[in-house]
């Protein structure tokens, strides 16, 4: 009511607002308009409790990509819940993903989102899927150390969908090392492929890595990953 809002003891959505959110500090409010704009106070606090949580997330999660972007739209004023929601769903997607290796990203998720799953033919799967026909959903691990003096490879374990096929393509550092389909056709009896990529040639140096779940004929083009290791001998 009036009687609070002139005496301090209202919501303290428009004096957080005013503290933190570059729009609402810009709002005035003469005596006359205080319980008329309450409205508009209210739902500038709430746009910037939602920008504070987005800058929470973002500094913890320590993504590059999601600290730019939501920097960008706060100082832009664009920040809104739908922007919060991916960017809450981009870390949790990150997380799931270093289940398979600690350090792992991934980034042009497509549909059903990242996806760990405790069963998958018999052993844990993570599912991801390209983010359309053309755009590849990517695995990136950056500045990974291969040792020197020591036979280095990549171990993967993948799978497919029941009705469907997809590309699996390797990249170091720009450059393709490995790509092949993962079917029914190239999958063992288990009905998982065993992938192995050699990285001996990048002994002593630190290479960006890039695993991609690429469409094939835009059916069912879900990516099961069982295993993403590295490893030297």
């Amino acid at each position: 009511n009036e009687r609070q809002w002139e005496s301090g003891d209202a919501p303290l959505t428009l004096r957080h607002a005013r503290g933190a959110c570059p729009r609402a500090r810009r709002l005035r409010l003469a005596p006359q308009q205080r319980v008329a704009r309450f409205g508009e106070a209210h739902r500038l606090g709430a746009e910037c409790a939602h920008q504070q949580q987005a800058l929470d997330l973002v500094v913890k999660g320590k993504i590059p990509q999601l600290q730019e972007f939501v920097a960008r739209r706060l100082v832009t004023g664009d920040l809104n819940p739908a922007d919060l929601n991916q960017v809450s769903r981009s870390a949790a997607w990150d997380k799931t993903i270093k289940t398979l290796m600690d350090g792992l990203r991934v980034a042009s998720v497509g549909e059903g989102g990242v996806v760990k799953h405790s069963t998958f033919r018999n052993r844990v799967a993570v599912q991801t899927h390209p983010l359309d026909r053309k755009t590849a959903c990517v695995l990136r691990h950056n500045k990974v150390q291969i040792p020197s003096d020591k036979k280095t490879r990549l171990h993967l374990r993948v799978s497919h969908h029941p009705h469907g096929d997809w590309q699996l393509r390797v990249m170091v550092n720009k450059e393709v090392v490995e790509e092949q389909l993962v079917s029914s056709a190239t999958v063992g009896s288990d009905e998982w492929l065993d992938v192995s990529v050699d990285l001996s040639r990048f002994e002593g140096k630190k290479v960006n890595l890039e695993i991609e779940n690429r469409a094939n004929d835009w059916r069912n083009e879900w990516a099961y990953w069982n295993t993403i290791e590295i490893i030297s001998e």
